[in-house]
């Protein structure tokens, strides 16, 4: 099995000193699974515990595989912020502090419309109780302001009184 593998290995141009090869990985995955099988017909339960590690192994290699590709996205991150043109980071600077002070100045708006709309609410509460306090005071002033029309009138037009004189 040592010599097929070597041979495979050789015949399918693998690489022996990289980091990863997958022609390499894939040979070695045959021999795992083929001994495997010779191990199950001599005893299942070891051919078990071996499938298991399989399971396992392949799993672990997933998990890396993913770790790497998220790394990779992150490193071409980088390299890309890097590359950026250092006055295209300044206006992104200038930008941020922006939206920041926006967001201030919309903050102190709202702030000011529910402070307007408070008074507005306080000034129309103010007007009906000084309404209330005033009503009898101008109840009174158009009674005297009748009054003294009905004064007024009779001064104008006096009445005429019949003293019998003329008679």
């Amino acid at each position: 099995m040592n010599e097929r593998l070597d041979q495979q290995l050789v015949y399918r141009q693998s690489q022996r000193n990289a980091r990863y090869c997958p022609i390499r990985f894939g040979l070695h995955m045959e021999l795992f699974d083929e001994l495997i099988r010779q191990v199950a017909l001599s005893d299942s339960t070891r051919a078990f515990i071996l499938e298991r590690v399989r399971g396992e192994l392949n799993q672990t290699l997933d998990s890396y595989k993913k770790v790497l590709e998220v790394s990779l996205v992150e490193e071409a991150k980088v390299v890309v912020d890097q590359k950026v043109d250092p006055e295209v980071m300044i206006l992104q600077r200038k930008l941020d502090d922006a939206q920041a002070e926006l967001a201030v100045v919309v903050e102190d708006h709202e702030n000011v419309n529910s402070d307007l709309k408070e008074l507005e609410n306080k000034f129309e509460l103010m007007e009906r109780i000084e309404i209330q306090v005033h009503q009898p005071e101008i109840a009174f002033t158009k009674r005297l302001g009748q009054a003294l029309e009905r004064q007024l009138y009779h001064f104008d037009n006096p009445p005429v009184f019949d003293t019998g004189e003329d008679e």
